[in-house]
């Protein structure tokens, strides 16, 4: 069995009351929709408004000349140069087209990564979790997600490398229910972390986790080893087709020279930056500052339930036959239409990207951004938990230890809701 199959134990005496905060069963998707629409655009707008007039930092700016230099015939690498992969560089020069010269096209653009963030971060959840959890997952994503913390929405790498990683792992996801599993799928899945890639070098996180995802399957048996290879054929042959195309328009702008130093700078230069910068392959005193200044005072809660979440997923994977049949069992959609073992790709995911942001000599609070999607739909699958088993009210009138845990996460969220208040 995978950890991922999560069967709820079954109901207590009295009958299941609507989860803190959840839809009430039967709720309209328009409804659940519109609720969800009423608090995360506002924090929506609010992030971008706090990320376009934050100047601390010289790199929003710099992409952004650079972009505007692109638009006016320069050649990047050649005219104009910078140790990031070429896809931010374009960007910006695509934004000042659409914004015909202004600086207001690039915003739009990176308001309309963040909107993708969530919109995928949301059909993850509702693919994995169902609807109904799926609400209170993407509520408490999106408060982590566009965090003004993170200059999440910023004029940086991260803002458009996330959303492609979360496109990709929903047509990863979605393509396991019966009658989904078409060609094309995993090939987008595969260019669009390809197309990561091309912002930053850590965009190749999910496309690691789907692939390692997938062989585990074929050698847990849970997929034949056939379509298996296939999927990671064509993972493969995707991610490779954007950067293929991404080396042919350098060559298209200014000829071998460009590729050559579009290489040096992806590769070359940041293996110096990093001997430098006295970057480890393991972890280090300043793997710790990273740990310790960014993600244990805005993610403790998220990592604490994302760590009872695995502890209790691979118990029941260990003990199978302790499972027992209960009130998520009944919601809709057969379980046989989830990704298996999806607790395992979110994992991987996770750290995959925690160790890039740890591999890095520099530790800028935007460097969580990647890690924090997977680690809140890791987070998911104990909010699922409460839910199916029992609602969260009736267990907090029966059980003193679960009012003692609403209590505990309440604590751990207060250091999250203070800092949301100093960046304000």
């Amino acid at each position: 069995m995978s950890i991922s199959d999560s069967v709820k134990p079954a109901s207590l005496e009295t009958s299941p009351a609507p989860a803190l905060g959840a839809p009430a069963p039967g709720t309209p998707i328009h409804v659940q929709l519109i609720g969800l629409a009423l608090v995360v655009v506002p924090m929506l707008v609010l992030g971008q408004v706090l990320a376009h007039t934050w100047f601390e930092h010289i790199d929003d700016q710099m992409f952004g000349y650079f972009g505007w230099r692109l638009l006016q015939g320069d050649v990047i690498y050649l005219d104009v140069w910078d140790n990031k992969p070429p896809a931010i560089y374009w960007l910006n020069a695509l934004g000042f087209a659409l914004g015909g010269g202004h600086y207001a096209g690039v915003i739009a653009l990176c308001t309309l990564a963040m909107v993708v963030t969530i919109v995928c971060f949301h059909l993850v959840a509702t693919t994995v979790y169902g609807r109904a959890s799926a609400v209170c997952i993407t509520l408490l994503g999106a408060f982590f997600i566009l965090h003004p913390y993170l200059e999440a929405g910023n004029n940086r790498t991260e803002t458009f490398l996330v959303p492609l990683e979360l496109m990709a792992v929903l047509l990863y996801v979605r393509g396991f229910a019966p009658g989904r599993d078409r060609w094309w799928r995993w090939l987008i899945a595969g260019l669009c972390c390809g197309g990561a890639f091309m912002f930053k070098q850590i965009g190749l996180a999910a496309w690691g986790a789907m692939g390692l995802h997938t062989i585990v399957l074929v050698i847990m048996r849970r997929l034949p080893w056939r379509p298996g290879l296939r999927r990671c054929v064509l993972l493969t042959v995707g991610a490779a087709t954007t950067v293929a195309l991404a080396a042919l328009l350098l060559l298209w702008q200014g000829g071998m020279p460009a590729l050559n130093e579009a290489v040096y700078a992806t590769f070359g230069f940041n293996k110096a930056y990093f001997d430098v910068g006295n970057s480890h392959w393991g972890f280090s005193r300043s793997s710790a500052a990273l740990i310790d200044v960014h993600m244990r005072p805005l993610l403790t809660l998220p990592l604490l339930m994302a760590a009872a979440a695995v502890l209790n997923a691979t118990l029941r994977w260990l003990r199978p036959a302790e499972r027992l049949e209960g009130a998520s069992a009944s919601r809709p959609g057969p379980s046989k239409d989830k990704c298996p073992a999806y607790m395992f790709l979110f994992t991987v995911w996770f750290l995959a990207a925690l160790y890039g942001a740890m591999l890095s000599p520099t530790k800028y609070r935007w460097y969580v951004s990647p890690m924090v999607p997977p680690l809140l739909l890791m987070a998911g699958y104990l909010i699922d938990a409460l839910r199916g088993e029992l609602g969260l009210l009736t267990r907090v009138r029966q059980r003193a230890w679960v009012a003692a845990a609403v209590v505990i996460m309440g604590y751990f969220a207060t250091s999250a809701l203070r800092m949301y208040g100093e960046e304000i």
